[in-house]
């Protein structure tokens, strides 16, 4: 009995000490699975920044916008390359047309990111081998952004759609001949350099071209100006990025803005035709833009 007694005494003097160390081992096993969680949550966040940094430059380099494209009467003419993203700006209350090839036809559903703002309409022109399918989108307000698939029985193309309040393209169709990488001139020296022009005698090139800029150090700025008589070329780094890239406008009549048709083989920009004055710009209603006048006027 007295040793009964002695241990249940011993148990009343310590019980309160083991217990006050089993809350600490539980407080402190606590603390180590917040620090654990934590930075488990910060390992979670570095990945998904990478990753979405990895994406994103991905998405960059696939994206064409129409300062790569070339224009064909009204049609901005992108260059099919397959998996790249092309950029189509539209406003509201206007159409703008998507031109499939001929004999191309739309073999599945087409799907849009934004069904809700963002109308879309399948039509057809000609008959047989000259048929060809277009696709008609329009938005109902501006300052939208999504995303459209198209999947035909050749290929699937991958829009980026853009609401804007003034500019739209009204017509978007592809140059499928002519690969991105092998237009107009070719070079053998490295990238790095301007590739010089084969083909084209030296007499006949003219490079009296002035250029009016607010800053010089535009990393869109052409190296040179100069023309074959025929064609103008507008020399850039090689290393310009892909957003910087600038789009080519002439003047009207009236003076106004007005797209001209040009293709770009890097280091060159090649306008067809000559002009008396070049105006270049990221974005057509930017005031941020860089003229260039030929010194001697076309006749």
């Amino acid at each position: 009995m007295k040793n009964r007694l002695l241990s249940f005494g011993i148990w009343l003097v310590l019980s309160p000490a083991c217990f006050a160390a089993e809350d600490t081992l539980n407080d402190a096993l606590d603390k180590m699975d917040a620090i654990g969680q934590e930075s488990r949550t910060h390992q979670w966040y570095v990945k998904a920044a990478a990753a979405k940094e990895q994406v994103n430059r991905a998405l960059a380099a696939a994206r064409q916008a129409p300062e790569t494209a070339h224009n064909m009467g009204h049609m901005t003419a992108y260059y099919y390359v397959p998996n790249d993203i092309y950029a189509v700006y539209t406003k509201p209350l206007t159409v703008s047309d998507i031109t499939l090839q001929a004999g191309e036809v739309i073999s599945g559903e087409v799907h849009i990111g934004d069904t809700a703002r963002w109308k879309i309409a399948i039509g057809t022109t000609g008959a047989g081998d000259s048929l060809r399918q277009h696709l008609y989108i329009k938005p109902n307000q501006e300052r939208l952004l999504t995303n459209l698939i198209i999947p035909t029985n050749k290929r699937t193309y991958m829009l980026e759609l853009s609401s804007t309040k003034s500019f739209y393209m009204p017509s978007v169709t592809w140059d499928y001949q002519t690969p991105l990488k092998d237009l107009s001139i070719t070079t053998d020296t490295p990238s790095t350099e301007p590739a010089p022009i084969t083909l084209i005698a030296p007499e006949n090139l003219y490079f009296g071209y002035k250029m009016r800029r607010k800053d010089h150090k535009k990393s869109w700025s052409p190296l040179q100006i100069f023309d074959d008589g025929e064609k103008t070329y507008l020399v850039f780094d090689t290393e310009i990025k892909h957003r910087d890239t600038p789009v080519i406008y002439g003047l009207s009549d009236s003076g106004d803005l007005a797209l001209v048709n040009f293709r770009v083989n890097m280091p060159y920009y090649i306008v067809d035709g000559l002009m008396d004055a070049i105006i270049l710009k990221r974005g057509h209603k930017s005031k941020d833009e860089i003229r260039i006048t030929r010194k001697d006027t076309i006749g």
